[in-house]
């Protein structure tokens, strides 16, 4: 039997918001630029966590912005 999910906390630190880890697709949505692009010019903030699951880390694409 499946155990229920925690709910989130409804709201994280600054700190801890900004090493979130979102999707790569939802990164370059934040960006205004097609997924492929940023995989593209951005491919060194990608990080892989399993075998098919990629990760960027929220504070590295508000970086890119400034």
């Amino acid at each position: 039997m499946a155990r229920p999910r925690k709910a989130p906390p409804e709201e994280l630190p600054d700190a801890l918001a900004l090493r979130r880890r979102i999707p790569v697709q939802e990164a370059a949505a934040i960006l205004g630029i097609h997924e492929d692009t940023f995989r593209k010019h951005y491919s060194g903030l990608i990080r892989k966590i399993g075998p098919r699951l990629e990760r960027v880390e929220l504070g590295e694409v508000f970086a890119i912005g400034k």
